[in-house]
């Protein structure tokens, strides 16, 4: 008798990921999961420079930004610091890029970008994790936040993408990336976190965008002029181009583990035997048996190596 729906990888599915190269991971607190076992298992990343983003169009904005000529980029940056309970954060950024000063604040914030901009030309893999379909855009019909950073609700206007708009904005994103590493492997990912402050039903509707987006970005590209409102772009499959793949991390919280032990104590998070398991099966989809072995042989010496004896 089986009493549960496990992940399966199909048998013919590649292993395109050496742990040897660097990953991009970007997003949701989630990218922080699995940024933190591939950083503790000696897989170079980098784990969201500029503190964790949730929406589609603040993670694209970011990388849109990294890839701006240096004089635009830091002139945007500038115009998006504003204070906070006497620090400076950015619009941009979550509250983990802060200064004293304005200057200092877009300091933080461009030597963070600057590393993304590197890392985007060298990196071998870009992990987004998408968290929430939901957008606070400024009220004067500004740009959409990374970070509400506790300014007044008044200060926002709340609205939620459509499937349209979060495809066009990624494929465009991807599009820029693809200039500087057109070898780059994409993997999107949603969010197994809940957002329950508006309900069950809510939070369903947030990561619905978020699934059917995914879906079609990972769908072969229809040749230019058989869709009018469709973005031209030549991110195709195949080898030596850029691919895009969707790994299943919501799915295999909500339907193979299935159970609030595997969440946290807030029964919102996945809990640190979920991101363990989500962590196995991801290996198990893009890396090879060898390196894998290779990783969790990593992973248990730096175990050993931290590990502090009672007495």
């Amino acid at each position: 008798m089986k009493f549960r729906t496990e992940y399966t990888i199909p048998q013919d599915a590649p292993k395109p990921l050496q742990p040897e190269r660097l990953a991009i991971l970007l997003g949701s607190c989630f990218s922080d999961n699995i940024g933190a076992k591939m950083l503790s298992s000696g897989w170079p990343a980098l784990v969201n420079p500029c503190g964790v983003l949730y929406n589609p169009l603040s993670i694209c904005n970011l990388i849109d930004l990294a890839l701006l000529p240096e004089e635009e980029r830091s002139r945007r940056v500038k115009a998006s610091v504003i204070p906070r309970e006497g620090k400076y954060v950015s619009w941009y950024a979550s509250s983990s890029i802060a200064g004293s000063s304005s200057d200092e604040c877009a300091g933080k914030m461009l030597a963070a970008l600057e590393e993304l901009r590197r890392g985007l030309g060298e990196a071998q893999a870009l992990l987004l994790t998408f968290g929430t379909a939901d957008v606070w855009q400024l009220a004067d019909g500004g740009m959409v936040v990374g970070n509400c950073h506790k300014y007044p609700a008044s200060s926002f206007e709340k609205r939620r993408l459509g499937i349209a708009e979060i495809v066009g904005k990624v494929r465009h994103t991807l599009n820029n990336i693809k200039s500087i590493n057109p070898d780059l492997q994409v993997i999107l990912t949603v969010s197994p976190r809940r957002y329950l402050a508006t309900g069950l039903a809510d939070n369903t509707l947030q990561k619905a965008p978020l699934l059917l987006a995914c879906h079609e970005l990972c769908s072969p590209v229809e040749p230019a002029g058989e869709s009018e409102n469709r973005e031209e772009i030549t991110i195709k499959p195949g080898a030596g181009a850029m691919r895009i793949s969707y790994f299943p991390a919501y799915e295999i919280l909500n339907d193979d583990l299935r159970d609030y032990r595997f969440y946290s104590a807030d029964l919102l998070h996945p809990s640190e035997m979920a991101v363990d398991y989500i962590w196995d099966c991801f290996t198990r989809t893009y890396l090879t048996d060898e390196a894998r072995s290779r990783l969790s042989a990593i992973a248990r010496a730096n175990r050993r190596q931290n590990h502090r004896p009672i007495l």
